[in-house]
């Protein structure tokens, strides 16, 4: 399931942009600071919010990986994105002491909020896809002498989809969208299914 889009990529950025300047800009105001490096990091901002929406957008494609290790690389890529950016703007303009840290700071805190309202929104859409399917046929019975499970699994996007496959006619019947190992478990469980084959 494909949350961020070329259609929808740049409305995503603006509004990414939009919370974290008007945050930061009240978080100012409320400290009683005035920001010298005002322009630079407005700039900086821009920067990391489009990274960092590209960053949730590569999720779709990489799908067919165990969740928390994906979570847990995409925010590797974005701490290793911050420490470059840091050490390229070292060589342009003094950088205090604490900048690789203060930088850290800055980009994690809007990148697990933006992480869990992500995630969350795709778990939900995977959940709601889940139960149109279960709707729109029901619950379809499992006939294991003229069916045979099977999980089909997307070789260019890693979308999986569970279901029955008929053995005469090849004909197959979606019965559920794959995201986790526990939709897998329970798809089993549901059905009574010990092992179940993966086609590409």
């Amino acid at each position: 399931m494909k949350l961020i889009h070329k259609h929808n990529f740049f409305a995503i950025v603006c509004v990414a942009f939009t919370i974290v300047v008007c945050t930061k800009l009240l978080a100012e105001k409320i400290a009683g600071v005035t920001d010298p490096y005002y322009t630079e990091n407005i700039f900086t901002c821009l920067f990391f919010s489009a990274v960092i929406t590209f960053i949730f957008a590569a999720h779709y494609y990489l799908q067919q990986f165990p969740f928390v290790p994906v979570a847990l690389g995409q925010y590797a890529v974005t701490l290793g994105l911050i420490m470059l950016f840091v050490w390229g703007m070292g060589h342009f303009s003094e950088t205090s002491e604490g900048a690789y840290r203060d930088m850290i700071l800055s980009v994690t805190i809007p990148y697990l909020i933006g992480a869990a309202v992500y995630y969350i929104t795709f778990f939900r859409e995977i959940r709601k896809a889940n139960r149109v399917l279960e709707q729109l046929g029901g619950t379809p019975e499992f006939d294991p002498l003229k069916q045979e499970a099977i999980i089909r699994a997307s070789i260019c996007t890693g979308e999986k989809v569970a279901g029955f496959k008929n053995k005469e006619d090849g004909h197959f019947t979606e019965i559920c969208v794959i995201r986790t190992p526990k939709d897998e478990a329970e798809f089993k469980e549901k059905y009574h299914i010990e092992q179940i084959k993966v086609e590409y």
